[in-house]
């Protein structure tokens, strides 16, 4: 799961949810072979659930998934 990547205002409209999502996946894909990924997606305008903009990803291998949490990590120190 990673946290703070993504503007909730972004997820709002389905053509900026479309391209979010798609410039996640594009880079997620180069730490592997990326299975799923989901977005949590406010439910309206005045959604507060802490859990909106929170990304969910899947990937083949655990390595893989700890090489991309790993950049993840040093990219939010930078």
């Amino acid at each position: 799961m990673l946290k703070n990547l993504v503007d909730p205002q972004d997820l709002a409209k389905e053509e900026d949810f479309a391209d979010v999502k798609d410039d996640i996946s594009a880079q997620c894909k180069k730490f592997g072979n990326l299975l799923s990924l989901e977005i949590i997606r406010p439910e309206g305008q005045q959604d507060q659930r802490p859990q909106v903009g929170k990304v969910f990803l899947e990937y083949e291998s655990i390595e893989e998934a700890k090489e991309a949490k790993k950049v993840q990590l040093d990219h939010d120190i930078a």
